[in-house]
């Protein structure tokens, strides 16, 4: 009859990322299959990290009479284009790289990037850094009145540009006026939108790359929240005949790019029973 396995945050592994059941004594399998009938996890999935290669971008700022540049590395996290807008305007402050309206006390930032709902893309809003003064109160940390007339830039590589829905770019292209410049593309911002499970009981050796996929799962739910995937009709795969001593589970995005879960509440449970068995 078929057996319930359950596996779940007891069963990490953080030296390998992957959860790791080690069975009561080792077992032989032969001529078994197995299905994924229930798990539980929440979406703690970064779309911004080093892993990516998404989470840096270069900003150049007219002081004096030359253009400083600094490079902004965001942390590994989870970003909207708003929180994205939100970064960029925190390196802004700790440069120094704004100015305060004297008239409502405001912060005026140079560059923001917002969503373009009605075109389905994202937007940069560039804007010339005044040569005076006038109007605006100056952050302690202020660096020097520019003597040039120009706007900041940003630049960035294919990944942060993906997120965006631009190529990797230095924008704006000219920098001697007030301009927009909307993305050329459909931002990516989900980067992670399926999961595909693996197991080092299933060897589908020249069927797939690797051989151990397992199963896949649709993201449903947005960040921090709940997905539940409760199959009603099992999808058995072989297991390939051979004495284990654990049973492997480890989780890949889409393109088969190893994840990381962030929040570890997880429950798997997986049935095994004979090939024979109706």
């Amino acid at each position: 009859m078929p057996r319930n396995i359950i596996i779940n945050s007891s069963n990490y592994n953080p030296i390998n990322n992957n959860f790791r059941y080690y069975l009561p004594v080792e077992q032989k399998f032969s001529n078994q299959e197995v299905a994924l009938s229930y798990i539980s996890l929440y979406n703690s999935f970064y779309n911004t990290s080093s892993a990516y290669g998404n989470n840096q971008v270069t900003i150049a700022f007219p002081v004096g009479a030359a253009m400083v540049s600094q490079t902004l590395t965001i942390p590994d996290s989870y970003n909207a284009i708003s929180d994205l807008n939100y970064q960029l305007q925190q390196f802004m402050i700790s440069q120094g790289w704004y100015l305060i309206d004297t008239a409502t006390g405001a912060n005026v930032y140079f560059i923001s990037l917002q969503t373009n709902s009605t075109q389905y893309k994202a937007q940069f809003t560039f804007s010339i850094v005044p040569t005076s003064r006038t109007g605006y109160t100056v952050p302690s940390n202020a660096t020097a009145i520019p003597t040039i007339t120009s706007t900041p830039t940003i630049t960035f590589n294919t990944g942060f540009g993906s997120l965006i829905g631009f190529t990797a770019s230095t924008l704006p292209a000219t920098t001697s006026s007030n301009q927009s410049v909307v993305s050329t593309l459909t931002p990516d911002i989900s980067v992670v939108n399926s999961l595909i499970l693996t197991t080092n009981i299933i060897h589908h050796v020249g069927l797939s790359i690797p051989c151990n996929i397992f199963t896949a799962i649709a993201l449903t739910s947005g960040f921090g929240s709940l997905i539940t995937n409760n199959n009603s009709s099992l999808v058995y795969s072989d297991i390939a005949q051979n004495s284990y001593q654990y049973i492997e589970i480890k989780f890949y995005d889409q393109n088969l790019n190893a994840l990381t879960l962030i929040d570890l509440d997880v429950l798997i449970i997986l049935t095994i029973k004979d090939k024979k068995e109706v």
